[in-house]
């Protein structure tokens, strides 16, 4: 997340694994997130070039900006 400026910002890292899943996760996605029948609304040949993944999440680190001194933490998954 971003703030208006540099030490206004929250930050995040994330390491995991990535892997494509069943092309059926697609329709579950654009179900959730309706802003992206605006981004493929009149493209349908984007569509047809998505691939879904999931990632599972290995650690990751929190890093907030707003602070000082600058708040870090690191997650085990």
């Amino acid at each position: 997340m971003t703030g208006s400026k540099t030490l206004n910002s929250v930050g995040f890292t994330l390491t995991g694994t990535a892997a494509e899943v069943d092309q059926q996760y697609l329709e579950q996605i654009f179900a959730a997130r309706p802003e992206m029948q605006q981004i493929s609304a009149n493209h349908s040949e984007r569509r047809s070039i998505l691939r879904p993944f999931a990632i599972t999440p290995i650690a990751g680190s929190i890093y907030d900006l707003r602070q000082q001194p600058i708040f870090q933490k690191r997650i085990e998954f």
